[in-house]
């Protein structure tokens, strides 16, 4: 049977359909973010490099995102169309899927299943699509709702206003303190939101930092003849621990892999500001 893809947008009426929670944009992305909802995108022909072999590959069907933290809520305005809202991703974008070397790379223009890699385009902004059968696995899932419907305050039922002219004013008095409940609420709902994804994002940042750390030792000359990557997924998978298989543990090096590159960028980055500000205090 062929699968079904779906928009966020479908994706998340899906989800509304299911429970009595009102899920947004928002908390489909914290789904991804957390590991509980695949995201994909569609980009056939994109470029871009393995992260395991830094060669160049061109993507082949839609691709898993590695880094589904990224996305980001989106609102897309179209010539004679409808606005849209959605979810997006635009850079440091990290996927696994089918690839085709390129042929500059390879004679023979191989191709892979299941590549690991990062896309050079850093000016295509490309959205979210999913799996109908992976937003349903999701319906399911009642405690992994049960746990992101806690984490975000509800929103009070929606107040019906009439017309102020025919109001006396002890109801407008009342009227107008509903209306300051509900943007109180709507405020806290927004800095809930906000919070849970800070603290994903910076957890998750910490923990792929670690692992970067901790296979650079692994892997380092004095252990290479005892350790390769591949090696030590195996290793962890043959512990029979849930949720530590080869392939994800293969994907969670990659993602730490892309982390550690990005936050030496910025150690690199800040070091030369700091060495340009101090020779300009020498030179003054």
């Amino acid at each position: 049977m062929e699968e079904l893809w779906i928009n966020p947008a479908r994706a998340v009426e899906t989800l509304n359909r299911a429970g009595n929670h009102k899920f947004t944009l928002r908390d489909l992305k914290t789904l991804c973010a957390i590991g509980r909802c695949p995201a994909y995108i569609s980009c056939d022909d994109a470029i871009g490099f393995e992260l395991e072999t830094n060669r160049k590959v061109r993507a082949s069907g839609k691709q898993l995102l590695v880094n589904p933290e990224q996305l980001r809520v989106t609102t897309l305005e179209y010539v004679d169309q409808p606005i849209i809202n959605t979810l997006t991703i635009f850079k440091h974008i990290v996927v696994q899927g089918p690839t085709q070397t390129c042929k500059e790379q390879s004679d023979s223009g191989g191709s892979s299943c299941n590549t690991i890699w990062k896309l050079n385009c850093k000016t295509t902004r490309y959205c979210a699509v999913f799996r109908s059968s992976d937003i349903e696995a999701v319906t399911r899932d009642t405690i992994t709702i049960q746990e992101l419907i806690n984490s975000v305050p509800a929103l009070p039922h929606p107040v019906t206003f009439v017309a102020a002219k025919s109001i006396p004013t002890i109801e407008s008095n009342e009227i107008s303190k509903l209306q300051q409940q509900l943007e109180i609420e709507r405020n806290a709902r927004r800095l809930a939101e906000e919070k849970l994804e800070s603290a994903s994002t910076s957890v998750k940042t910490s923990y792929l930092l670690t692992v970067a750390g901790l296979l650079e030792l692994l892997l380092s000359e004095q252990n290479k003849p005892h350790y390769d990557q591949g090696k030590i997924a195996a290793e962890i998978e043959d512990k029979g621990w849930r949720g530590a298989s080869a392939s994800t543990l293969t994907k969670l090096f990659a993602e730490a892999k892309a982390a550690a590159a990005e936050a030496e960028k910025i150690t690199i980055a800040k070091a030369e500001a700091r060495e340009k500000l101090t020779k300009q205090r020498i030179n003054r």
